[in-house]
């Protein structure tokens, strides 16, 4: 841990998080396409991830998702792959074993 309760990470100094620990991965390895499952609001996490290309998906109506269907329904249909994904969906062990 630095100064004022931040850590040096790959991409710089920040306070650890989900966010900079993502950004950290990224940065590191140099990835370019992120996926988020379960976004809700793409201001919350999303629009903060420093890959260029980011793909959200969330099945919620009124979330700010890319693809508004479950993640089995996104994979079912996805033909790209990614090289970081977040999984944030229904907090279940089963789902996040599907998702994965």
């Amino acid at each position: 841990m630095g100064t004022h309760g931040t850590y040096v990470f790959s991409h710089g100094r920040h306070p650890a998080s989900r966010i900079s620990l993502v950004n950290h991965l990224v940065s590191l390895y140099g990835y370019e396409d992120y996926l988020e499952i379960g976004v809700r609001r793409k201001a919350d996490m999303h629009d903060k991830i420093i890959a260029p290309n980011r793909v959200s998906v969330d099945p919620a109506e009124d979330a700010e998702a890319d693809f508004n269907m479950t993640s089995d329904d996104f994979f079912a249909q996805n033909k790209r792959e990614f090289d970081i994904v977040f999984i944030d969906g229904l907090h279940t062990g089963e789902q996040v074993y599907l998702d994965i």
